[in-house]
């Protein structure tokens, strides 16, 4: 899942370079970096100076509170590392084998079951 966030005294045209050094950031060092030992955590990456957190697997709100913290005008973006997340309504060929791990899981544990 994709998620963006102004920040606090910047214009558009900001946030739009921003968000797309942000994924380029993300693209070229961060996925290689950490795609095999922290797939599916949550990174949250400021487009401005390129500063980002990493937190627990899936979604993670203290992610941004953390990079918030130390950058207060970030414009950031997030996705989970190494996932394509949930988009328009549509689920990744990569989600699908989590997705039925979960349910799987889900059965597993259910009293009755």
């Amino acid at each position: 899942m994709t998620i963006f966030q102004h920040g606090s005294r910047r214009k558009r045209v900001d946030f739009d370079g921003a968000i797309e050094n942000a994924k380029r950031i993300y693209e070229e060092q961060l996925l290689p970096k950490y795609k095999d030992s922290h797939k599916g955590c949550h990174i949250v990456i400021d487009g401005i100076s390129g500063d980002y957190e990493i937190g627990h697997y899936g979604h993670d709100d203290a992610v941004l509170d953390r990079l918030m913290a130390r950058r207060p005008d970030a414009l950031t973006w997030s996705i989970p590392i190494a996932k394509s997340g949930f988009k328009d309504g549509g689920i990744s060929p990569d989600d699908v084998e989590d997705i039925e791990a979960a349910i799987a899981d889900f059965h597993r544990l259910r009293p009755g079951s």
